[in-house]
């Protein structure tokens, strides 16, 4: 009898969360992360694979689009989490 305000209170809590789980969007800076994480995803693709890189200049606009990271104004921000997360898109 003692555990059932904290069972019916998570069990509550979990199907709010079901329920409104469609109404989670993209945050207001993924896309801010996403440039941070090509713009470092193209400055390590040219130093350890030249030539795919190359390739990717030829054949890719966005590759082409986003900045070197030595010239990007956020080239400041880590990239332990956008990096790894950018790979798997």
């Amino acid at each position: 009898m003692k555990y059932l305000p904290p069972v019916l209170f998570f069990a509550a809590y979990f199907l709010f969360g079901c329920w409104h789980y469609n109404d989670f969007g993209v945050s207001t800076d993924e896309a801010m992360n996403n440039q941070n994480a090509r713009a470092s995803a193209k400055f390590v693709l040219k130093r350890l694979m030249p030539s795919w890189a190359g390739w990717y200049e030829q054949h890719s606009e966005t590759y082409r689009e986003t900045p070197e990271l030595r010239l990007y104004r956020d080239k400041f921000y880590g990239v332990a989490f956008d990096l790894p997360v950018f790979a798997l898109q």
